[in-house]
C-alpha cells in the first residue's frame, strides 16, 4: 500500500502590475485610497488555478493575477495560494497592503476685500498644494499665495492637496473671495452759514458701498468727528474731509 504525498511550490514574492510594466515589490504594499492595482504570482502558463482573499475574504478571481480598487482606507491582509493542475495545493502566501486615506484640503474662509488691495490665502491639510483657477494668483502651487484685486467681483478658487504620500485629496475645498467696489463719496457741497449756526454734514456714498466708519478730519467745531452726520458749529471758515472705511470681513 503506496501513501501519495500531495505538495507543491508557489512563489515567494508578490507582484503588482502598473500599465504594461511588471514590476517586484517587496511587501507590505503601501497605496493611495481608490488606487487600482494588479498584483500578480507565478506565470499565466502555469496550468494552476488560484485562490485569492483580501482579509481571509475569497475573492473572485482564480487565475494567478487579481485587480482590486481599494475604496477604503485601512491596513489589509492579501493572501494567495496556488492549486496547481495535479491536484497539490502550494503554501499560502501573503502581504499586507496599507490604504492611505489622503489629506483633506482647507481653503480657508470666504472673505470680502477692499478694491486694489491684496490678500492672502492660508490653506492647509497637505504637503502639496494647488489652487485652480490660477488668476490673480502670485503662485498656484504654495499654501498661501497672495491674491491681487485687479476688479471688483467674485472670485472662487478651488483647493486641492496631496499628502505626505503624494496621495490626492478626496476632496476639494473652495474659499470665495469678494472684492468690493472702489469708494466714491461725495462730501457735500461748499456751505455758507452764520457764525455758530448749526450744520449736519450729509456725505454720499456715490458706489452704494457698504460704509461702516467715518472720519471727518479735522474735528474742530464737530460733536463727533466719528460718525457719518456729525453736527458743525463754527465761528470762522473750515475745510473738512471726510475718510471712509468699507466693511469688509479682512
Amino acid at each position: 500500500m503506496f501513501q501519495r504525498v500531495r505538495y507543491g511550490i508557489v512563489s515567494a514574492m508578490l507582484l503588482f502590475i502598473v500599465t504594461e510594466v511588471s514590476a517586484q515589490i517587496t511587501m507590505p504594499d503601501t497605496v493611495c485610497i481608490f488606487t487600482s492595482k494588479i498584483y500578480q504570482v507565478n506565470n499565466a502558463a502555469i496550468p494552476s488555478t488560484y485562490t485569492w482573499k483580501i482579509d481571509g475574504v475569497i475573492q473572485s478571481a482564480i487565475t494567478n493575477k487579481i485587480s482590486t480598487t481599494w475604496n477604503t482606507a485601512g491596513t489589509f491582509l492579501l493572501t494567495v495560494q496556488e492549486h496547481a493542475a495535479n491536484g497539490c495545493d502550494g503554501d499560502i502566501k501573503s502581504g499586507l497592503v496599507y490604504v492611505k486615506q489622503g489629506a483633506q484640503p482647507d481653503a480657508g474662509a470666504d472673505t470680502s476685500i477692499c478694491f486694489g488691495t491684496s490678500y492672502k490665502l492660508n490653506g492647509i491639510g497637505g504637503s502639496a498644494y494647488q489652487w485652480s483657477p490660477s488668476t490673480y494668483l502670485s503662485n498656484s502651487n504654495i499654501a498661501d499665495p497672495f491674491f491681487n484685486a485687479q476688479l471688483p467681483g467674485v472670485f472662487t478658487y478651488v483647493l486641492t492637496v496631496k499628502d505626505a504620500n503624494r496621495c490626492n485629496s478626496i476632496n476639494k475645498d473652495t474659499v470665495i473671495l469678494t472684492v468690493l467696489p472702489p469708494v466714491k463719496i461725495f462730501a457735500g457741497r461748499d456751505t455758507f452759514i452764520f457764525i455758530n449756526q448749526p450744520l449736519r454734514l450729509d456725505p454720499i456714498d456715490l458706489a452704494n458701498n457698504r460704509l461702516i466708519n467715518y472720519l471727518w478730519s479735522p474735528a474742530t467745531g464737530l460733536n463727533n468727528p466719528s460718525i457719518k452726520n456729525p453736527v458743525a458749529i463754527l465761528d470762522h471758515d473750515m475745510h473738512y474731509t471726510v475718510t471712509v472705511k468699507l466693511l469688509t470681513d479682512a
